[in-house]
């Protein structure tokens, strides 16, 4: 006799015994086994935290759900490559002495810099509604639950608590929401509204749709939390305010309407606005919040920065975004950008190096290949020309003559960490702190973050800000329009400010001209790629 599981009995048959008969035990015997793998598997999902995720499909999403959200198996466990290890969850014991509430932003339509900006504003607003704010997952500049790596893998994770706001990790939330019996959240809505609500602003609650595409975009299924059975729209118009006043108005009634929700533990929430709607004095809980200020990055980052700046010597950071510029006018700036690193030259002999960080793929033309068809951007990729790639290349071709005579280089970030990982052996272990105790970073290989693409633009923007000199295309507007060469971005402005709080600290404070030179379309000749 043969104890199978489940408190039965069965009897193998011997072989005297019709081959029917030790087929049916044969086939009972499997069921029977089958049976318990089944109740095997139960019990594991019930006993282990957030094991719910590991289940998740690996194909991408439907066509109903958001563009912007990168479809990824989400792993059982956070990536640990060279992000700090997670321990034991802070709610475990501060959960226990109070009732914690959250606010969890699964998606936020913009990307960064302006994407850590409206982190913010959704941690001020929990902190106006008493709640925690759950801080998702980030890949390729943006924020999400369903994205591969922690908050934590790029920046402290104590990043907004510095700023007066109460923060868990997204993990930490799945292991409290995967321990309790009612698990209903509210889904909130921040879009822009369509056309017909132009100059007006307000708060829509509505019945909301029961799609799929909601629970991939959260990375929850049903078992995990339950979507309830309506959505909150907050629609705003394209141009909100027209007043701090207004904006404040309107601050007031999204709070007001959302402390209604109080007995939902949780607001998921997709926000999807253009502009800031909460000032932190809106907020009345003592102590007020700090301003915003752009979040610390992981030592690991600030690191790499560290050592490719290292292999520069002397050297000009140039951001150059030119998705926006007018494909006539590009080949004019791309002239002057030359004639101004010629002159920077001759005026500073000791400069060698120009590192450029652009969003088109120039890599591939200095390289010697092909042009690349993926920018550093998703939208300018969708507008890459045949005319982006002939002024380019003229670039390339207009500096190299150039830099003959004067005696500079050009590089890039794709270059730089290239060499390094010839001379480190691809092991990071060389640029951490060998005083300090082995991390995860020193475990890890220069590969491992190299293969993430948003590492460039972070290091782009460190090295930029450590520059010698910093050139930027001048901005396009209405007095610009016809000599403006780059666009006014988030993230030049971060270069610029930050070399303007280090030139303000030098022993000999620099001026203006150390935070940033512009170079522009000097003549206001506009050419096209085929008159050069």
């Amino acid at each position: 006799m043969a104890k199978v599981g489940f408190g039965t009995d069965f009897e193998v048959p011997s072989s005297s015994r019709g081959r029917g008969q030790r087929a049916l035990a044969l086939f009972i015997l499997l069921g029977a086994t089958l049976m318990l793998i089944k109740q095997y598997y139960k019990l594991s999902l019930s006993s282990s935290p957030a094991s719910w995720l590991s289940d998740l499909p690996a194909s991408p999403f439907p066509s109903s759900s958001p563009s912007n959200v990168e479809a990824v198996s989400l792993p059982s466990k956070p990536d640990l490559d060279i992000s700090p290890s997670h321990g034991t969850s802070k709610l475990n014991t501060f959960c226990k002495t109070r009732s914690c509430s959250f606010l969890f932003p699964v998606r936020i339509g913009e990307q960064e810099t302006k994407a850590q900006q409206h982190l913010y504003q959704l941690g001020l607003l929990a902190r106006s509604l008493d709640r925690i704010l759950v801080l998702p997952r980030s890949r390729k500049s943006r924020f999400g639950a369903c994205l591969l790596h922690p908050f934590d893998h790029y920046y402290e994770d104590d990043a907004l608590e510095k700023l007066g706001i109460s923060t868990v990790l997204q993990w930490e939330w799945e292991e409290w929401s995967a321990k309790r019996r009612e698990r209903e959240v509210q889904l909130v809505r921040f879009a822009t509204a369509k056309d017909g609500m132009e100059g007006m602003s307000g708060m829509k609650m509505g019945e909301k749709e029961r799609e799929d595409a909601w629970g991939k975009m959260m990375c929850m299924r049903e078992q995990a939390v339950s979507l309830g059975d309506r959505r909150i729209d907050i629609q705003v118009s394209t141009k909100p305010w027209t007043s701090p006043e207004r904006r404040d108005d309107f601050a007031r009634l999204v709070m007001a309407g959302l402390a209604e929700e109080k007995h939902q533990s949780t607001l998921i929430v997709d926000y999807n606005l253009r502009y800031p709607f909460l000032a932190p004095s809106i907020v009345t809980s003592a102590p007020a919040p700090l301003p915003f200020s752009f979040f610390p990055l992981q030592s690991h980052y600030t690191k790499l920065a560290s050592s490719l700046t290292s292999q520069l010597g002397s050297f000009i950071a140039i951001h150059w975004r030119i998705e926006t510029l007018p494909l006539d006018r590009l080949p004019a700036c791309a002239s002057s950008l030359v004639d101004h690193l010629v002159q920077l030259k001759r005026s500073n002999p000791s400069l060698s190096t120009v590192y450029l960080a652009t969003d088109y793929p120039i890599d591939s033309l200095i390289s010697g290949r092909h042009a690349g068809n993926e920018a550093h951007s998703g939208t300018f990729t969708k507008s890459l020309s045949s005319g982006h790639e002939k002024t380019m290349r003229r670039f390339l071709k207009q500096f190299d003559s150039a830099a003959k005579e004067v005696g500079l280089s050009l590089t890039t970030f794709a270059r730089e960490a290239e060499k390094l990982g010839r001379d480190v052996g691809s092991d990071l272990e060389l640029l951490a702190d060998t005083a300090n105790p082995p991390s995860p970073l020193q475990n890890s290989t220069l590969a491992t973050l190299l293969r993430d693409s948003a590492t460039s633009s972070i290091v782009d923007l460190l090295i930029a800000q450590q520059a010698d000199v910093f050139l930027a295309g001048l901005p396009t507007n209405a007095r610009t329009s016809t000599r403006g060469c780059g666009k006014a971005s988030s993230f030049t402005t971060r270069i610029v400010d930050a070399r303007r709080e280090r030139g303000s600290s030098a022993e000999s404070p620099k001026g203006e001209e150390f935070a940033v030179k512009y170079f522009e379309v000097e003549t206001g000749d506009v050419l096209t790629p085929d008159d050069q």
